[in-house]
């Protein structure tokens, strides 16, 4: 799990400084060892919102809350990609 929460910092890290492709790149690589990680995909959806991916922030943190992500940052995101 510690190299997990490494890439997650590592694509928080791109996200901020706007290169949402490498942040993209490195949290699907992610889900696809982790996939039945609701914070993941809440990270993607947060990542595809900055990106202006409103739709695929939509899908991903629907995903989220489908695979049990309950945490208020989760639906607030989730409003605000509407």
């Amino acid at each position: 799990m510690k190299d997990l929460e490494k890439r997650i910092e590592q694509a928080d890290r791109f996200m901020r400084q706007g290169d949402y492709k490498k942040a993209l790149k490195i949290v699907k690589k992610c889900l696809k060892d982790y996939p039945a990680d609701p914070l993941l995909l809440y990270n993607l959806g947060v990542i595809y919102y900055k990106a202006g991916r409103y739709l695929d922030s939509i899908y991903s943190l629907e995903e989220a809350v489908r695979k049990g992500a309950e945490e208020p940052d989760v639906y607030n995101q989730l409003g605000l990609s509407c």
